[in-house]
């Protein structure tokens, strides 16, 4: 009965389209539709690769130059055989080989424990950026050898349409782009033979030709595939251009990247995976498509145009403008399409370009960060005064609970989910001090793990909010699904401060609204008021969250409650009339307890880690306060700096 239920929901809260296309794409690839040999084409069908105009401007060498250490020290890691997953700070082997190259990619089944984002991410050709880089500041034809080479290994040990990297469109399409990039930028001043150009373009070919036949199940995702699989396409018929189905693919692409936009990007900007990584992912790929619009000659439909200014501004907002770094909000893959001017986790230079094309304006100061937009755009950064995200411009100031000024501020996070959510994080508080994550977002680390890192950092145990009677808010039906989705609305915001509600704990009779507050600090209140003045009194469980980084600590009773003291912040949780536990966990292990304090076994586990990106957590600390009292009761968190 809970299955059919769950599949009720499930169908009730995807849109007619996603089910339609998904109910397609499962028919055909149960009749074996997809289980075709590689097509049988010429070279003349196939063409000869064009590069691309990158870098469009001079001025992408200064930057290089300025940290031109750092960049050749990099990429002779990468000819030593070695790269950076996920732009992770330890090196791992550098291997283009799959498990099953001998099956075609209908027959591949990832195991349950098994992730197959580890096998796709070498293969993905990111490190290549590094090669470019390298290449760029020296002219040493080691790099441009290196490429030419590894691309001969991943069509020598992946051929075409076997093998665990032929599995997803989107992993063709992702590559098809980063491979069209760096060979423009190898081949722009420093020709390559023939043998090297045609080996690249029929991999591009047989790339494109994987793509379209899948789209439908890119559509129901509705998500970050169907907005790559449509650019893959796009980029195919741009360094292609005399491929027979050249036309076609990029008619194809720029149709479905529209489409795509036009469902993903809500009203007030935010992207339908409520994820920054993802949203980031989504203006990479604006950004790269806008290359191949100028190319045709193609404008923006005004419609779109307005709609990725929203974006940008809403991701404007969940950024700190000291360090780049934004709220680690719901799923974080380790994706960065363009790593070019920052580190993994700075935001800065896609939105330095973005605002620029979309905006007319700059975010940032000049920095290391304008480095993609000169690999982009071949016009001199704007004179224009630099605006504040704080600054009150447009309704998105009443959407966003974002408070407090560059230095410190905070964000109470409040969605009304229109797609599936990635984790249960209603009301979740993030806290930025002089640069610094404070009230930290564990994150996502992996998908595909055993158990309790099987995407076990979406559970709402986690995140920084008040949960009752050891609820989920949501009905956890699956590693990527959640039902009975838990809605939000904002109640009030002023200028310091900002509350709302959620409505998770209505089934058993309590409303739970949060209030942020900026003085000295910041001062967060929890209300639990029952909904009835009728409803029968009794206790209620109560368990307070904070994650905070991995800091030396003091912990202290203090007549209310209870006090920690860090070398950065100090942080105190209070109720005068009801008697307060604490727990707190660092990586997975409890490092103080009150004897009365209580940790479900598997929670515990991932409970004090941090993930930056994909596959990698450090330690972190979670606080746990817990308590049992009657409803209406509050529970007070200030939060001060030395």
């Amino acid at each position: 009965m809970q299955k059919i239920a769950h599949l009720r929901k499930t169908l009730q809260s995807l849109k007619p389209f996603q089910i339609r296309n998904y109910f397609i794409y499962i028919v055909r690839l149960r009749l074996g539709a997809y289980k075709k040999a590689a097509p049988k084409f010429t070279s003349n069908e196939i063409g000869r690769f064009r590069p691309l105009n990158v870098p469009v401007s001079d001025q992408v060498l200064p930057f290089l130059l300025a940290d031109s250490n750092r960049i050749e020290e990099t990429a002779q890691k990468i000819l030593n055989g070695r790269f950076f997953p996920f732009m992770k700070n330890v090196s791992e082997v550098l291997s283009l080989k799959p498990e099953n190259p001998s099956l075609h990619w209908t027959k591949i089944h990832p195991g349950q424990n098994e992730d197959i984002k580890l096998i796709w991410e070498p293969a993905r050709f990111s490190w290549m950026y590094s090669l470019v880089r390298a290449w760029m500041i020296s002219k040493n034809p080691v790099y441009q050898d290196y490429f030419w080479t590894q691309i001969q290994h991943f069509n020598d040990q992946n051929p075409a349409y076997f093998g665990e990297n032929w599995f997803s469109a989107q992993e063709s399409a992702m590559r098809i782009i980063t491979l069209s990039f760096c060979a423009s930028v190898f081949l722009k001043s420093s020709p390559s033979d023939n043998k090297n150009l045609a080996i690249l373009s029929k991999m591009i070919y047989e790339h494109a030709c994987r793509i379209p036949s899948t789209l439908r199940y890119a559509r129901s995702q509705n998500n970050n595939h169907w907005l790559s699989d449509a650019a893959g396409l796009m980029t195919a018929a741009c360094v292609l251009p005399a491929a027979r189905q050249s036309e076609y693919w990029f008619r194809l692409g720029w149709r479905e990247f529209q489409n795509a936009l036009n469902h993903q990007i809500l009203p007030d900007g935010a992207y339908i995976q409520y994820s920054p990584n993802y949203h980031r992912l989504m203006l990479e790929l604006v950004l790269w498509v806008n290359q191949l619009l100028s190319l045709k000659r193609i404008e923006w439909p005004e419609n779109l145009h307005q709609k990725i200014g929203r974006s940008i501004t809403w991701l404007i907002k969940h950024t700190d403008h000291i360090s780049g770094s934004v709220c680690n909000i719901g799923h974080n893959d380790g994706s960065n399409l363009f790593p070019l001017g920052g580190e993994y986790q700075d935001f800065r230079p896609v939105l330095q370009a973005l605002s620029k094309l979309f905006l007319a304006q700059t975010v940032f100061p000049v920095g290391p960060w304008d480095e993609l937009y000169n690999w982009f755009i071949d016009r001199p950064l704007p004179t224009s005064s630099i605006f504040p995200c704080t600054e009150s411009r447009s309704y998105l100031d009443d959407t966003i609970l974002r408070i407090g000024d560059d230095h410190d501020w905070a964000l109470l996070q409040v969605s009304g989910f229109q797609s599936r959510p990635a984790h249960d994080d209603q009301l979740n508080i993030h806290i930025f001090h002089n640069g610094r994550y404070l009230a930290l977002d564990a994150g996502t680390y992996r998908y595909n793990s055993a158990p309790p890192w099987n995407n076990g950092l979406k559970t709402a145990f986690v995140h920084n909010s008040l949960l009752i009677n050891q609820i989920e808010p949501m009905d956890d039906a699956g590693k990527f699904l959640w039902l009975d989705w838990d809605q939000a609305r904002i109640l009030k915001k002023t200028a310091s401060s900002a509350e709302a509600e959620h409505f998770a704990y209505q089934k058993i009779g309590l409303k739970h609204t949060r209030t942020l507050e900026r003085d000295e600090g910041w001062m967060i209140t929890d209300r639990i008021i029952p909904i009835s003045s009728s409803r029968k009194a009794g206790d209620f469980h109560f368990r307070l969250h904070w994650l905070l980084p991995d800091l030396d600590f003091q912990i202290q009773k203090i007549e209310s409650g209870w006090k920690l003291a860090t070398p950065e912040f100090n942080l105190a949780v209070t109720n005068a009339a009801i008697p307060l536990t604490i727990r707190l966990i660092r990586a997975g292990k409890p490092v103080y307890s009150t004897e009365d304090s209580f940790e479900q076994e598997a929670i515990q586990a991932i409970s004090g880690w941090f993930s930056r990106t994909y596959d990698e957590r450090i330690p972190a600390l979670s606080l746990i306060i817990t308590g049992k009292a009657p409803a209406p009761f509050t529970l007070q968190t200030e939060w001060r700096f030395p």
